[in-house]
């Protein structure tokens, strides 16, 4: 079993926030972590230990810029070991392999850009890193947009910025995992009777990588605090009798909108 929880905490920088964090994960036991917008304009040892806890671990992290982005990746050394890794301006970027199969694949960790033009960059990102190591691939973290229009609601038609996702996705063949257990990931208030709700945040996987599991399921867990669900893709190596039902994103966009 692999778990992998991506979420982003809204904040990482004080040592409170640090130690709620840290008593999630530690419920949770992922065997990596990918935190967006941690706020942190340098991350240590320290500051990991805060959040991991004792446990061994290793990370890599993308520094905040003023007072937004921040990426932090977290993983167990037991479970996955380094290989090679790229930071980019809007993810971060590691070469993994199994220890328990010598299975080499690629994760990106993203924090989206909230402008449309800025996040045409990190399409571009993205592709250059898929070219470089031409690995089993996974797309995990808040990409500030959505890809239909029944995943932001009461939207009325598709923007550039959903077209521009799309057109991203199409091209790689990124097959998107539904997530189990909510439709959206992102509230703009918890306590407003109306508030903007979006999906956010998902897995986006090649058939490759999804191809290695038996069975792979992506599940929202129940927001303690920021105004993101995590979500949790758990793979599995035994077969359970069950398989995901992945949705994948070859061009049919109106079709899986009106189906939305």
């Amino acid at each position: 079993m692999l778990n992998i929880i991506s979420w982003n905490v809204k904040t990482a920088k004080s040592l409170k926030r640090r130690s709620r964090i840290k008593t999630w994960v530690s419920l949770n036991k992922p065997d990596i972590l990918i935190l967006q917008e941690t706020l942190l304009p340098c991350c240590t040892d320290s500051i990991v230990k805060q959040i991991w806890g004792s446990d061994s671990m290793e990370w890599r992290a993308l520094d905040s810029m003023g007072r937004s982005g921040g990426i932090l990746i977290i993983w167990n050394p037991n479970k996955v070991s380094i290989v090679d890794f790229i930071i980019g301006t809007f993810s971060i970027n590691i070469h993994f392999v199994n220890n328990s199969d010598n299975f080499h694949w690629l994760l990106s960790g993203v924090y989206g850009p909230r402008d449309t033009n800025e996040r045409k960059r990190l399409w571009k990102e993205l592709t250059i890193m898929k070219a470089i190591w031409c690995l089993p691939w996974v797309v995990a973290g808040d990409f500030n947009t959505v890809l239909f229009m029944a995943e932001r609601k009461g939207c009325t038609r598709r923007d550039r910025g959903m077209k521009d996702f799309g057109k991203f996705c199409d091209h790689h063949e990124l097959i998107d995992i539904p997530i189990a257990g909510a439709k959206y990931t992102w509230t703009s208030s918890s306590t407003s009777s109306n508030p903007h709700l979006s999906k956010l945040d998902r897995f986006l996987v090649l058939s490759d990588w999804e191809d290695h599991f038996l069975t792979i399921n992506v599940t929202a867990l129940a927001r303690p605090f920021s105004d993101h669900k995590p979500i949790i893709l758990s793979c599995s190596y035994e077969d359970w009798g069950h398989l995901h039902s992945a949705v994948k994103l070859c061009g049919s966009w109106n079709l899986l909108s009106c189906l939305s």
